[in-house]
């Protein structure tokens, strides 16, 4: 449904290289989400859980995401326009940023992720997600 609602909003690409980069992206960002820790009832457990997620899995997509953004010259995966996968990364991104993710560390993709954190950032300031932000705080 993301991919239908961002044909018609002109948030997914028309060429078939950009639709290819979305594509990959979006299901990378869903694919790590997925396998973060999310039912463990064990503290412990938990927390080392998170620990090794934020430590082995999260880096191989930070790294993918890395490469697209800077091949495209940035900000965004698709360069200066902003696309449904910026949207949706941003949006994973958050649970870490906001600290949902107890046991992981906020501040982990500003600090080794710097690309990266420069697309939440522009997401972040871009006229869509503030529109969207500010529906919400309605």
């Amino acid at each position: 449904m993301a991919r239908w609602a961002a044909r018609k909003s002109d948030l997914y690409p028309k060429d078939d290289i950009g639709q290819l980069v979305v594509d990959e992206a979006l299901e990378a960002a869903n694919e790590m989400v997925s396998k973060c820790p999310f039912t463990e009832s064990d503290p412990a457990v938990k927390k080392s859980k998170r620990e090794e997620w934020a430590n082995k899995v999260v880096p191989p997509y930070m790294n993918l995401f890395t490469k697209r953004i800077e091949k495209s010259g940035g900000p965004f995966l698709l360069g200066k326009s902003i696309s449904i996968a910026d949207l949706f990364i941003y949006s994973q991104l958050q649970m870490v940023y906001s600290g949902l993710l107890d046991h992981v560390d906020k501040d982990i993709i500003e600090k080794n992720f710097p690309t990266v954190h420069k697309l939440y950032v522009a997401v972040h300031e871009h006229p869509i997600a503030k529109a969207e932000m500010e529906a919400y705080a309605h």
